[in-house]
């Protein structure tokens, strides 16, 4: 429920249920209801929140004065996130930011497409379709999207969405959106190190349930595109007794690895940060995996009052692993998922030892088990 202009409201509940009041910009109350008729609450005003420093273009506002379609999300909300790439984050965690993958593969690490709001038509004429990601920007620079999802979530400081209005200040280069990303930096004081390290398990809830051997059959036999009956009645009564699952063959647990490490401190002049981070991801099928390594170092430096000199280094890497059959296609994984899944559960994946077409462009357990 909602108060009126003045304030009030009021709600049923019965003794024993908890009421959540909540507004913007002030800190959420949990009341128990103990048979009272009447609630009389003050908000109290939430100073951190306020106060919380927002990036928006060249400079950074503090959210209480922050006006215009800006997004942001907090360092503290993804340093723990085991992503395999940064546009991962944004998915579900902002409104009008849609993150999808790129391509239906079961590659974990694939390339995701985002787009935020809708796409708009700025491109250079004459050079085929427009582009309609956002600009990506990390520490004040123009950088690739495979340079901004090797970032680890650890050594990012803030994660900021600037849509339409909000993103004029970047131009046309601006016009689909811009991604922005502050990485941390030393702060003065002691030396201060962290680690993180978390190992966890990649399954699904549940899987798709298909249609046995036997009704599959019976369905392609009802088919109304002729009377002819594909598949003959000594056929059907074999096939209720079969039921190969490609899908249950390949699909497998996979494990999700991940390790940062970073210290940082300095003295008013001089101020440091250096970080470190390994993530490897298994597939759900065999041979699948991806690992990314990522180090950065940060130096700032007060040459003379009112001037300081900033430095970062990174280095940043992805190391895929993926099965691969010559002729199979510019993408072997390409609806990989789909083929396993709607494969009859008629036709077995070998036979004699050989891999089995099942009318497809190859076998998908046979290509698990290439090197």
């Amino acid at each position: 429920t909602v108060t009126d202009i003045n304030g009030h409201f009021s709600i049923s509940a019965k003794t024993g249920d908890v009421l959540t009041v909540s507004y913007v910009g002030f800190t959420t109350q949990e009341i128990p209801v103990t048979g009272q008729a009447t609630l009389n609450l003050t908000l109290q005003e939430d100073i951190a929140e306020l106060e919380e420093v927002v990036v928006i273009g060249y400079g950074e506002v503090k959210r209480v004065n922050l006006l215009g379609s800006v997004e942001s999300i907090s360092s503290t909300e993804i340093e723990d996130i085991p992503a395999v790439s940064m546009t991962n984050l944004l998915e579900g965690r902002m409104a009008g930011v849609y993150v999808a993958p790129a391509q239906p593969t079961g590659n974990p690490g694939a390339d995701t497409r985002i787009r935020i709001r809708a796409e708009t038509t700025f491109g250079r004429a004459g050079l085929g379709a427009k582009d309609p990601s956002p600009l990506y920007i990390v520490d004040g620079f123009i950088v690739t999207q495979d340079e901004f999802d090797v970032l680890d979530p650890s050594e990012i400081e803030s994660y900021s969405v600037l849509k339409d209005a909000s993103a004029a200040v970047y131009g046309s280069k601006g016009s689909n959106g811009v991604v922005l990303v502050k990485t941390k930096r030393g702060r003065e004081g002691k030396i201060s190190i962290s680690y993180s390290g978390s190992i966890g398990i990649s399954d699904a809830t549940m899987q798709t349930e298909m249609m046995s051997a036997y009704d599959h059959a019976r369905v392609i036999n009802a088919s109304p595109v002729d009377s002819t009956k594909f598949i003959s009645p000594n056929e059907l009564e074999a096939m209720k007794d079969q039921d190969f699952n490609w899908l249950d063959e390949a699909w497998q647990r996979s494990l999700v690895t991940r390790h940062t490490f970073n210290f940082s401190g300095g003295t008013e002049r001089i101020k440091y940060y250096a970080g470190g981070s390994y993530n490897y991801t298994e597939g759900n099928f065999p041979e699948l995996g991806v690992g990314k390594y990522s180090y950065r170092l940060g130096l700032d430096a007060g040459i003379i009052k009112g001037m300081t000199i900033s430095a970062t280094i990174a280095l940043d890497n992805k190391d895929f692993k993926r099965p691969y059959i010559s002729g199979a296609g510019n993408n072997t994984l390409e609806d990989l998922f789909q083929e396993l899944l709607q494969a009859p559960k008629w036709t077995p994946a070998y036979i004699d030892g050989y891999p089995v077409a099942n009318n497809l462009s190859f076998n998908p357990l046979y290509l698990f088990e290439t090197q």
